[in-house]
């Protein structure tokens, strides 16, 4: 025996988008930058970022082989004194999380393997993705609860919204059964 189910179409689109979404995340990055630079090699290139948030930066090596170093402490950090760091062969990437403190570090390292200048191309993105945070306190009074980290939100209307997802999905299974 065979059971035809009909489900209103705008139901159906809901619970495809739904489905296709399942444990996607939502990441959006905004370019603020594109440097390009050359490091002799054994040396290293030093910038200084002081903008908050949280930073991915991309470094593409265009000739030889550049890593990146990160520190919060120093301006100049090295292979030997960092908090982060990228050193693969060709494309570095690190995420500088905002509660990392600012200004932040950035070195280039040309690596001494190769004779000549080792040229790059370093992408500085804001990483904007909603980031759950299990500590922030909504209440104020200290105790924990789970929210986005995004200032300025209204937690009655995310509860609106769970609602309404909630309802979607029962209206969904008794369709379904």
């Amino acid at each position: 025996m065979r059971v035809k189910v009909s489900l209103p179409t705008n139901l159906l689109i809901v619970q495809v988008v739904f489905s296709l979404l399942e444990g996607c995340t939502c990441e959006v990055n905004v370019l603020l930058q594109t440097l390009t630079g050359s490091v002799p090699p054994g040396n290293y290139s030093y910038y200084k970022l002081t903008r908050g948030g949280n930073i991915r930066l991309v470094l593409r090596t265009l000739k030889g082989d550049a890593d990146v170093y990160v520190s919060s402490t120093t301006l100049h950090p090295t292979y030997e004194d960092y908090d982060l760091k990228s050193t693969t062969y060709g494309e570095e990437i690190v995420d500088i999380a905002e509660m990392l403190n600012r200004p932040v570090g950035i070195g280039v390292y040309g690596h001494p393997l190769y004779q000549n200048d080792t040229s790059y191309e370093f992408d500085i993105l804001l990483d904007t993705s909603e980031i759950e945070d299990p500590w922030r306190t909504e209440n104020g009074k200290g105790e924990p609860s789970l929210g986005k980290l995004f200032a300025g939100e209204d937690a009655e209307n995310e509860s609106l919204l769970w609602k309404v997802f909630i309802g979607i999905l029962k209206v969904a299974v008794d369709v379904m059964i």
